[in-house]
Order: C-alpha cells, then sequence, then structure tokens
C-alpha cells in the first residue's frame, strides 16, 4: 500500500484512501502531496499495530460489506482502485459491491495471505495463536492435510472466478 501511494505521488495522480477494521474506518480524501501520502503510510503503520479482533464471521462479513459500500460511495468514476485484503469473508453481496466497483473504475485486487492457509507445514504438532487463544494443530494427519489445503483451494477459486466474472485484476501476494 506504501509503494502504491509513493507511485502515484510520483506519477503525479491524486491518491486518497479508506483503511478499515471491523471497528471502523479512516478516509483520506484524494490529493497530490507530500502530507497525504506521508497521512497514508502514518495510517497504514497505525492499523498494522492494531491487536486482531476475535470477531465473528458474521461480523467480519458485515464490516467487508460496509467497506465495500463505502468504497462505492464516495469513488469517482474512472479512478484506479487497489482493494488490499485477504479477501476471507466475500459473500454474495461483496460480490455485488465488486461488480459496481468495476463497472465504473479500474478495480485491482491485491490478496494477501499466509503460506500456512495453502498448505499445512509438514507432519508434526504445532501450536497457533491470535493473541488470545491457543490451538494445537496436529499436520500429521493426511485427511486433515487436504482438506485444509481443499479449503484454500476452493476460496481462491472463487475469488478468481469473482474477478474473471467482473474483468477485475487479481494478484496474489503471499
Amino acid at each position: 500500500a506504501a509503494m502504491i501511494a509513493w507511485s502515484a505521488r510520483k506519477l503525479g495522480d491524486r491518491m486518497g484512501g479508506l483503511l478499515f477494521t471491523e471497528q471502523g474506518h479512516q478516509e483520506l480524501r484524494p490529493r497530490n502531496d507530500d502530507r497525504t501520502t506521508l497521512r497514508m503510510i502514518g495510517l497504514l503503520a497505525e492499523y498494522s499495530q492494531l491487536a486482531p479482533q476475535s470477531s465473528l464471521p458474521q461480523q467480519r462479513r458485515e464490516a467487508a460489506r460496509n467497506a465495500l459500500l463505502r468504497i462505492n460511495r464516495v469513488t469517482r468514476p474512472g479512478s484506479l482502485i487497489f482493494l488490499i485484503s485477504d479477501f476471507r469473508d466475500l459473500d454474495a453481496h461483496s460480490e455485488i459491491h465488486l461488480s459496481s466497483l468495476a463497472r465504473h473504475n479500474d478495480l485491482i485486487l491485491v490478496r494477501l495471505f499466509d503460506p500456512l492457509e495453502a498448505e499445512l507445514p509438514q507432519a508434526g504438532w504445532y501450536s497457533v495463536s491470535d493473541g488470545k487463544r491457543f490451538v494445537a494443530i496436529d499436520s500429521s494427519d493426511h485427511a486433515r492435510r487436504q482438506a485444509h489445503r481443499e479449503h484454500y483451494l476452493t476460496h481462491q477459486a472463487h475469488l478468481e472466478q469473482i474477478c474473471r466474472r467482473h474483468g477485475i485484476h487479481l494478484f496474489q501476494c503471499a
């Protein structure tokens, strides 16, 4: 996101942004100045330090829908939009908003993922934490490893299908 902001600044383009979490969002109106770029980078740093929230999937989906709705409302047609997310909470409502954005703008999705989402580590017991809870994972079970991989591939295929259907560009970043 910081590289995109600096690139826009260097090219003389106006740059703005919306940063979202399940607790709320920050908006920066598009401008063509160093101050806006630095403010965006400051917000990125601030948001990256926020503690992970243990919210329910329904709350995350609602937050994702609200973010896309807000982006649809404030974006001028013809904009170049980068959406950076894990996109794990996309649903049919989210796809409607993405479709609307893509119809009137150049839309690029940058999907961030952890390689552990794609494939569990080699056989063994591993502890995983979200900062509050701990879970032990036994990756020696071949059926569990396969189910984990299938879940990842299904999610990836769904996102790719949405992008193809609506002419959206997709970049995946581990």
